[in-house]
């Protein structure tokens, strides 16, 4: 262990099919001095095998055990030993470009930044897409910190509300290194995902945010992010999401409050409430029954209602308007007909809108025939 040590952080569970990847990326990057810490979350398949075979042959990786916690626990587990002057973390069905630790670590160097974040490649079984954040590299000084970095962990607004398929692209901790000192000095942890559901990169990066002074993005992607893999969990009915939500909600509440911030934080959240019909329409669609009843009791809530009207709808894309004009009227069989479609207009490409204004098309058309 060295003063330039980074600690790598990999949460594992039932990853046997892709650990090997993932883990030959960490083990082989051309930056060597690492401490790869990985967490087995009480895996059930032939990770803790796989994960073993790799320790008796890298002296580098630390193993450690928690009993299926889910990933905040484990990731906590992993920062309460980590030893690293910095921090990356890496999920174990997902792998990183092998001079991700160099590259990383000599752009904080060189711009004496305490964050660097950088691009992804979207992996799916037949096809593999660079998503930018940025189109180019940026600096962010400590007032843009706050003001586009922070502020946007609780929400996007203005001119980001045209493509609310990136409002949480900068979210994750994957894709960034950590200074660890700032997380250590403010015990800055992650929550409980049984109570505020998959937006715990979120809720961490926000107190991260609050300390930064100065961050740097990089266009480039480095990590490979295996998007159907997390479908396969995220996409089914979640009867718990609207009330994990609200979790999410009354903690950033009283973040702003207890922070004083202003006027644009909670015009954020406000926005963030409203954009969140999306996911929730989605998880109700999954569902085989009672799904125009679910639809129903969303848009009848008071406090998602006044989100929805007090929306920006210029910045929109025209179904967004449309979605969200249904939502204000709360019409439950607009929002139902249109919910069918939002997964597809979630993925932002002009040939998904596209395909998505056609089957809209088609179902209205079964509809009035």
């Amino acid at each position: 262990m060295t003063s330039n040590t980074i600690s790598v952080i990999v949460p594992v569970y039932n990853a046997a099919e892709y650990l090997r990847t993932c883990l030959d990326s960490v083990v082989n990057q051309t930056y060597r001095d690492l401490e790869i810490i990985c967490v087995d979350d009480g895996s059930l398949d032939e990770s803790p095998a796989i994960l073993r075979e790799y320790a008796e042959h890298d002296d580098r990786i630390v193993l450690l055990h928690s009993n299926n916690c889910g990933p905040s626990e484990a990731r906590n587990k992993a920062l309460d030993m980590a030893k690293g002057k910095y921090l990356l973390f890496v999920d174990s069905d997902d792998w990183i470009e092998l001079n991700t630790c160099e590259i990383a670590l000599d752009s904080m160097n060189k711009s004496g930044a305490e964050l660097i974040m950088w691009d992804y490649i979207l992996e799916k079984p037949s096809s593999s897409r660079p998503k930018q954040i940025f189109n180019c590299d940026v600096a962010f000084s400590f007032d843009e910190v706050r003001s586009r970095l922070h502020r946007r962990m609780i929400g996007i607004t203005g001119s980001e509300l045209a493509h609310p398929e990136k409002a949480d692209s900068l979210c994750t901790v994957w894709g960034k290194l950590y200074q660890r000192d700032y997380i250590e000095k403010n015990n800055i942890r992650f929550y409980d995902i049984k109570l505020i559901g998959t937006y715990e990169d979120g809720l961490f990066n926000l107190n991260v945010f609050e300390h930064v002074k100065k961050a740097l993005y990089i266009n480039r992607p480095m990590y490979h992010y295996r998007k159907d893999v997390k479908d396969s969990c995220t996409s089914k009915y979640n009867p718990n999401l609207q009330q994990q939500r609200i979790a999410i909600y009354n903690y950033m509440q009283e973040y702003i409050s207890s922070h004083n911030l202003g006027e644009e934080y909670r015009k954020a959240l406000q926005n963030r409430i409203a954009l969140d019909l999306i996911p929730l329409v989605l998880t109700v669609m999954s569902r085989k029954e009672h799904r125009m009843k679910k639809i129903k009791e969303i848009l009848k809530k008071t406090e998602n209602h006044q989100a929805y009207k007090q929306l920006d709808f210029k910045f929109l894309a025209i179904h967004w308007k449309v979605f969200y004009m249904f939502a204000v009227l709360k019409s439950s069989i607009g929002i139902f007909l249109m919910g069918g479609q939002c997964d597809t207009w979630q993925k932002g490409s002009k040939e998904s809108v596209y395909t998505g204004y056609r089957h809209l098309f088609i179902s209205f058309a079964n509809k009035v025939g």
